[in-house]
């Protein structure tokens, strides 16, 4: 039965370096992704907002989460 809905239903396209397209499919290979990068490309952009947000002091923290919710009303008015 094909399956009606994914995981990620959000698209970013965005210009990398020169080199980072091979480095993201060597890592899948190191990984056993068969050169599938988007699962490595995906970890390190989450893993570097996860950071992001870690190391924001508690001040800076509440203007962040201040500024996320602005950001994902616009978001939803835009839909």
């Amino acid at each position: 039965m094909p399956k009606m809905t994914t995981d990620y239903p959000e698209q970013i396209n965005f210009l990398a370096p020169r080199g980072v397209t091979s480095q993201l499919r060597a890592i899948s290979y190191y990984r056993g992704e068969r050169g599938r990068y988007a699962d490595s490309a995906r970890d390190f952009v989450s893993a570097g907002i996860i950071a992001f947000i870690a190391a924001l002091p508690p001040k800076e923290r509440k203007r962040f989460d201040d500024i996320l919710a602005t950001v994902r009303i616009t978001e939803e008015l835009k839909d």
